[in-house]
């Protein structure tokens, strides 16, 4: 199941390590996230995306890019921890994510 996932994944690769830790912030974050999601069927998170997808969807980002091949629950996700990081509600964090997300989601 996981090397199905790994697909979606930019920066997670299936390392047991983060390569950006301590390195790159935001790429780090990233890779953070993109292993969170690719695992969250094996540690019963998969409740906590669902959360997660439905405050994406309330922020109105439900359409956001939604021609490229990321999932929405990794978006979701992604979100979640954007907000986390720089202490956003999903709300406030819709146009600075936009331009994040484009940017790192290349």
């Amino acid at each position: 199941m996981i090397n199905e996932l790994l697909q979606y994944c930019q920066y997670y690769k299936g390392e047991s390590q983060n390569p950006f830790h301590g390195k790159q912030k935001e790429e780090s974050m990233l890779w953070e996230c993109e292993h969170f999601w690719a695992h969250a069927g094996e540690t019963n998170n998969v409740e906590l995306l669902k959360d997660y997808l439905q405050n994406y969807i309330q922020a109105g980002l439900g359409i956001f890019e939604i021609e490229d091949t990321t999932p929405i629950t990794l978006k979701a996700l992604i979100l979640q921890r954007y907000c986390q990081q720089y202490g956003y509600t999903p709300l406030q964090a819709v146009e600075p994510f936009k331009e994040f997300y484009k940017r790192m989601r290349k």
